[in-house]
């Protein structure tokens, strides 16, 4: 047997089988696959209802990934999955424990995520610009969508008048 991912949910222990590479290597393209089909069937976000109904949303993926990173471990000859089921899970478990133990969980299957572009830095350019692409059409995509759908007037409220602090008087 491997090591293991101690995580913690409805305050009860539970020990995940830490996956082999090739067993890791199938969940990682699980994990893209599920986020990028989120991803894609999700609308643009342009109220906090959006924003807090998407990461709702995203805890129940994350969920899933989890289960299916316990269910993974069959591949040794003996183990059966330790998680109990979803139910359990969905009526026992906090927030806080699931995002806790998610994150052990991709902090084990990508060992090198965090330490990346201090191994790579020549990784941080093409991430920066990555990310930056993905703001702009981001940042369009909710500037044409507020532009169509408010009306944009002057203000009318006048100029401001900004008030200094008095000088101090002599005693």
């Amino acid at each position: 047997m491997g090591a293991y991912v101690p995580i913690t949910l409805g305050g009860k222990e539970f020990r995940l089988a830490e996956l082999p590479r090739r067993a890791n290597r199938e969940w990682q393209e699980l994990v893209t696959a599920d986020v990028r089909k989120a991803l894609s069937e999700s609308k643009p976000l342009e109220t906090a209802d959006e924003v807090i109904e998407a990461i709702a949303a995203s805890s129940e993926l994350m969920m899933d990934l989890l289960i299916a990173y316990d269910a993974a471990g069959v591949v040794w000859p003996g183990h059966t999955p330790v998680l109990p089921d979803r139910e359990w899970i969905d009526t026992t478990a906090t927030d806080r424990e699931c995002y806790e133990s998610i994150k052990k969980v991709t902090g084990v299957s990508y060992p090198f995520g965090a330490d990346l572009l201090t191994l790579f830095p020549e990784l941080r350019p093409a991430l920066l610009q990555a990310v930056s692409k993905g703001v702009a059409a981001a940042t369009l995509a909710l500037t044409t969508s507020s532009l169509s759908t408010s009306s944009l007037r002057p203000s009318t409220a006048g100029p401001r008048k900004i008030s200094k602090p008095a000088s101090p008087s002599p005693s």
